[in-house]
Parts: C-alpha cells; structure tokens; sequence
C-alpha cells in the first residue's frame, strides 16, 4: 500500500458532506481531504450548512459558533469545508507561501 503525501501546494481541510435530499432529516458528515490551493477560485461564507449546524443535522462535536464555507473550484465544483472564510484564506496563504 503507497502512502501519498500531500505536496505543498496542497491544502488539508474537513468537508461537510451534504444529504442529496434536505428535506428528509439526514445528517451531513464530515471527511477529511486535500486540495490544491491553486484550483481555489473563491470562498464564501456557508449560511445553508451553517443552518444544518443550528438544526442539530451536523456531526455532534461541532462548537455551537462553527461556520463554514463554500470553496468555487476552477473545475466548475464547489465543496462545503468547516471554517470561515477568512481562516481558509489563511489556510491557503499558509500553503503557498510556507
């Protein structure tokens, strides 16, 4: 089995999951992953997951203030990752400058 380490323009962040149907009371989950910090087009407040949060319909462990945001990717998808945007935006500057 090959470990991959994640190189360094590589980005660790926790995604949020979404139920594909909202309105049937599914929780989203979490899972970790790897993004290149260069295919990040821009990065939103989440106001929909944050609701999810106050609702219960998030992962228990969360802090009650936890917010999220939505990353535009340059490959046309966008993803859900727990923190604000300014955090990921320091994240990011991380990443790339070292």
């Amino acid at each position: 089995m090959t470990i991959l380490k994640p190189k360094k323009q590589m980005l660790k962040l926790v995604e949020v999951l979404l139920p594909t149907n909202n309105r049937d009371g599914s929780s989203a989950y979490l899972r970790e992953t790897f993004i290149n910090s260069d295919h990040i087009i821009s990065i939103t407040q989440d106001v929909n997951a944050a609701a999810l949060h106050a609702e219960g319909r998030m992962p228990p462990g969360l802090h009650d203030a936890q917010q999220f945001s939505k990353l535009s990717l340059s490959n046309g998808q966008e993803m859900v990752v727990v923190g604000n945007p300014s955090l990921i935006q320091s994240k990011a500057k991380k990443v790339i400058h070292g």
